[in-house]
């Protein structure tokens, strides 16, 4: 009978929507709780109609249903209080802090008062966490794309952010037939109309005599961005969220004072890696075929370095909305992409440039490179989860930049040794394990600026570094080709093998180092090195897939990394080409021949760095021995062109016959 309600309250929701009735629409929508309007609440939260906001997010969910729903008011009721003291109303911003924002005070009592001490300045900005806000109109925009992860992510809103709309005059069939169906049930008992089965003639879904309750409401409606991902016919999933978008270190640019949701106790857990954060739609379905023409991806090129210095590491944001590039001259530039019409998220895409950030103070993000060989020396890198501060260094010792303003905050871990791989604690990014070239890894507490300890099991210097939480372990890797496992409770080795190489190591200077990667399960990883890529279990230390270069891939591999849903490997090769693989099998899907994206003109260009976009499983950058930096996308998640390999290859082969 609930279903049938539904069913009932979406087709009504539909005849209000066409007939213009929006305020009756609205409140259908918040009484019954069974679609939340993302594009009015979008709407509401950009106007600055805060109580209207509440109110409509009210009969959806409360303050303290779960800890994604506290993040969600707490975001929009900070947001108020940062506008009423933007606006030197102080007495409105002490009413919202004392009977809004006090609620919060419970989760975290430092945090409200940090809020409370914004009242004595005057500009909030001065509070270095907030420095970040601009515009503050624009910032409503950078909170509403991050309170829609949000909303995305809440369980409380499965299956209402989707309306699947019936065509018009099925729609008014429907209604017509409505009333016809409560005449004949009044007048002989009868609970449905002989003819009702007329209603879904030649309809998609083919329902049948009398399935009213079925009705096709959990559709997406036509024209909508996302495609739909199905688990049984007829039932829709929303597409989830990555668990980087719900980061307990905020999320966006300019949103500081977070509140650590954690603290809530309700619901933990519920951000699973496994069921929460992973797209299960399908990947690229080129099931091996050779892409040797542009037209068949679209792709960007970023000229990052004007001395042609190669690019040694290369990170997205974890926001998705830009690119950190590393050259082998010590020097990290920023590229954001900008938020327009056309790219209304501000997220990375390969069909426009992005713009290159550039702090008012002029400032580099350089590292310290004074006395370093580079030709020599290992760079390393990371980034914080809220993606304000950079850690990196370059053949000395490790700098902490400020994403925002390039000044350097601190720098530790003075020469020698070397770090040569960074690798940031989940769980406090204060923590973070530093790989050295003397074989050591140091754990290092940066606020507190002393090494917790120094774990030693490698013969040779750390070629790559990561941790999983769901099995409290860091795994690192070495060029001594062996894989080491250590508790993160205690820091003790648990465990250590070697790697399974079948060829020789000295084959090629282009051989890229030893390198580890959880699959979003956090129990698999990937080990990826010049010679093959292959996967192992971490609970058991099993070797579960290995694939070795061959045949029109046999170039050594350089570089390789999961896609954010970890269901493709993107992995680059010496020759410039680029391979996209299966990353349950290790099976061969794709490969870009150098020709898609480079202009060879007799130079030796190949990529030296994959990097995954955090949110789009489709999107891949490398970073390139002349300095510039590639994204590429395909035009279309199916076959190229609309056509499979094999029509593809029959098609080149008949047009060669031909010449």
């Amino acid at each position: 009978m609930a279903s049938l309600n539904k069913d009932l309250v979406m087709i009504v929701l539909q005849f209000l929507r066409e007939e213009n009735f929006k305020e009756a629409a609205r409140s259908l929508e918040k009484e019954s709780g069974f679609y939340f309007n993302m594009r009015y609440f979008e709407e509401k939260v950009l106007a600055g109609e805060w109580d209207e906001v509440e109110k409509y997010l009210s009969g959806f969910t409360n303050v303290d249903d779960n800890r994604f729903s506290v993040k969600i008011y707490f975001e929009l009721r900070k947001h108020k209080y940062l506008e009423a003291l933007d606006r030197k109303d102080k007495a409105e911003a002490l009413n919202i802090l004392e009977n809004e924002l006090k609620v919060f005070s419970r989760i975290n009592n430092d945090l409200y008062r940090e809020m409370t001490l914004l009242l004595s300045l005057d500009n909030f900005r001065e509070n270095e966490q907030l420095s970040k806000y601009g515009n503050m109109v624009e910032a409503r925009g950078t909170m509403m794309m991050e309170l829609k992860k949000i909303i995305e992510a809440n369980p409380v809103f499965n299956g209402k952010l989707e309306f699947p709309s019936l065509r018009s005059l099925r729609l008014r069939t429907l209604v017509n037939q409505s009333l016809n169906w409560q005449h004949h049930l009044c007048g002989n008992n009868r609970p449905y109309p002989d003819d009702i089965k007329t209603l879904y003639t030649d309809h998609t879904c083919g329902l049948s005599k009398g399935s009213l309750a079925t009705l096709p409401v959990n559709f997406p409606a036509a024209g909508s961005a996302n495609p739909p991902s199905f688990t049984s016919p007829g039932v829709y999933t929303p597409f989830p969220v990555p668990a980087s978008a719900i980061s307990n270190q905020g999320q966006g640019q300019g949103q500081g004072l977070f509140l650590n949701v954690d603290a809530v106790g309700k619901n933990k857990g519920i951000l699973n890696p496994v069921d929460d954060a992973v797209d299960k739609t399908t990947p690229w379905q080129f099931r091996a075929e050779n892409i040797n023409h542009p037209v068949r991806c679209q792709q960007v090129t970023i000229n990052a370095s004007d001395a042609g210095d190669k690019v040694s590491q290369l990170l997205y944001t974890n926001a998705g909305t830009g690119i950190l590039v590393l050259e082998s001259s010590g020097l990290q530039m920023l590229y954001k992409w900008v938020r327009h019409e056309k790219n209304p998220s501000g997220k990375a895409t390969a069909k426009e440039l992005p713009h290159l950030w550039k702090p008012s103070s002029g400032l580099l993000m350089a590292n310290d490179i004074a006395g370093v060989n580079l030709e020599k020396s290992s760079s390393c890198i990371a980034l914080t989860k809220n993606d304000s501060y950079v850690m990196s260094a370059c053949g000395g010792k490790v700098s902490v930049f400020s994403a925002l303003t390039y000044k350097v905050m601190t720098t530790f871990m003075s020469t020698p040794p070397v770090p040569t791989f960074l690798a940031l604690y989940p769980p406090d990014n204060n923590i973070v394990a530093v790989g050295m070239d003397d074989s050591t890894i140091h754990i290092y507490n940066v606020r507190g600026d002393e090494v917790k300890c120094i774990l030693k099991g490698h013969q040779d210097r750390v070629t790559g570094l990561a941790f999983s939480t769901k099995l409290n372990i860091l795994i690192s890797s070495g060029a001594d080709a062996h894989i080491c496992t250590w508790s993160t409770d205690t820091w003790e080795k648990k465990n250590s093998f070697p790697l399974q190489l079948t060829t020789s190591e000295s084959c090629s200077a282009c051989t890229g180092d030893k390198r580890v990667q959880f699959h979003c399960d956090e129990i698999q990883f990937l080990v990826s090195h010049g010679t093959q890529l292959a996967l192992y279990d971490a609970e058991n230390v099993d070797h579960v897939q290995r694939w070795i270069p061959q045949g029109a891939l046999s170039a050594q591999i350089t570089s390789a990394a999961f896609s954010c849903n970890s269901m493709l490997v993107y992995a680059s090769f010496c020759d410039g080409s680029i391979g996209i693989f299966d990353a349950e099998s290790l099976s061969l899907r794709c490969h870009l021949k150098p020709s898609v994206y480079l202009s060879l003109k007799g130079q030796v260009v190949y990529p030296v760095v994959v990097a995954a976009h955090p949110q789009d499983p489709y999107q891949f950058a490398v970073g390139m021995t002349d300095g510039s930096v590639k994204v590429i996308e395909p035009f279309d998640k199916g076959f190229p062109n609309g056509r499979s390999a094999s029509t593809s290859t029959s098609n080149h082969a008949a047009e060669q016959q031909q010449r």
